[in-house]
């Protein structure tokens, strides 16, 4: 495999390579073949009002949803737009305003009603003085108790209810959906204004992210995967990319040992089955 090294070091085999092949992560330039409609989505999401972002299977895709984000945020111009991350909700509503207003820039003050106030003076703020539009993405969403999302509709809420004080972005599990959808939750679900659901890749799609991995690590000497071999990733990781980043990586180290310039079918029967026993 061109630019490759093995070494051992004890019982230790490490591949060497110029930028890992299939990080934990989701690159950011990888788009599926329906990255149209993501893209469509990240659009409406830097206006003001909440928006509702879902992913696929709980923990085995939240790597994914995290990398989206990243991908949104990146995009809106810094001259415009502020965006504040939070990523824990399990600090409580008081939690979640002071790691709010520490990202704004301000001091919390001590008592929770300061703290909304404190709150709405810094937003409004921004959008007024600095002309700089709030976009606060809360992930992990789906663990918000009822109390803590009526909390945050009325946080944003101004002008009678008529506009918010900021975009709102809730990222979490399909539980998160099945939840607003709950009658106590009406007046929040109805101030939804984009909900999109990241599902897993389709076949053709992990066909496209394999190789994209691989072109962005300066592989270039002809395939690495056989048909049979990407088939069979896709089966049995069922489009997770954080699962093929995972056997793709445990076939590269089998092949190296194999001496293999082409990994087939056997090469990720064997991948699959280390995974499997660990």
């Amino acid at each position: 495999m061109a630019r490759c090294q093995l070494r051992i070091i004890g019982s230790r085999i490490l591949w060497i390579h110029p930028r890992a092949v299939f990080a934990h992560d989701c690159d950011p330039g990888f788009v599926p073949h329906d990255g149209a409609k993501g893209i469509e989505c990240a659009a409406h999401l830097s206006r003001a009002g909440t928006r509702l972002w879902t992913r696929h299977r709980r923990h085995r895709f939240r790597h994914a949803s995290r990398t989206a984000v990243r991908t949104f945020a990146a995009g809106l111009d810094f001259n415009r737009y502020l965006v504040v991350y939070l990523a824990n909700p399990t600090t409580g509503i008081t939690g979640l305003y002071r790691d709010l207003l520490v990202s704004l820039g301000y001091e919390p003050p001590f008592s929770k009603p300061r703290l909304v106030a404190r709150i709405r003076t810094a937003l409004e703020d921004l959008s007024t003085t600095k002309h700089r539009a709030p976009v606060v993405i809360l992930d992990e969403a789906h663990l918000l108790t009822q109390p803590m999302l009526e909390q945050l509709r009325l946080l944003f809420s101004d002008k009678m209810d008529s506009q918010s004080l900021a975009t709102l972005v809730l990222v979490g599990h399909p539980d998160l959906r099945r939840t607003l959808h709950l009658s106590v939750h009406e007046a929040f679900n109805q101030r939804l204004a984009v909900r999109y659901y990241l599902g897993p890749l389709d076949l053709q799609e992990t066909i496209g992210y394999i190789k994209h991995q691989v072109r962005m690590a300066g592989y270039t000497a002809g395939p690495l995967f056989t048909d049979d071999a990407i088939q069979r990733i896709f089966e049995y990781t069922k489009g997770i990319p954080r699962r093929i980043n995972q056997v793709c990586t445990t076939a590269l180290m089998a092949g190296l040992i194999d001496q293999k310039q082409l990994l087939d079918e056997s090469t990720l029967r064997k991948a699959i089955a280390d995974l499997d026993h660990e």
